[in-house]
């Protein structure tokens, strides 16, 4: 998982979060609490799905300390099997 995440204003941090479109559960998750006007993730995950499964990559940055100042943004893609 490759993101830039770029603001005028400082970041505080960014989450990521990997759901199952079917059922929208978490199959991954992972958080930074970091600061920068520009802040880079580089993470990884193993896919482990046992059959064809829709997915949903969630990124999360936080504008500010409060838990309220958010920007999501959302990919979709597809997992084959292991």
């Amino acid at each position: 998982i490759e993101a830039d995440l770029m603001a005028e204003q400082d970041l505080h941090g960014w989450e990521i979060v990997i759901r199952k479109k079917a059922d929208n559960s978490v199959v991954y998750e992972n958080d930074e609490h970091t600061h920068g006007k520009e802040l880079h993730i580089h993470d990884h995950w193993v896919n482990s799905v046992t059959e064809h499964t829709d997915m949903i990559l969630e990124i999360t940055a936080a504008l500010s300390h409060n838990a309220k100042d958010t920007k999501t943004e959302t990919v979709g893609f597809h997992c084959h099997p292991n």
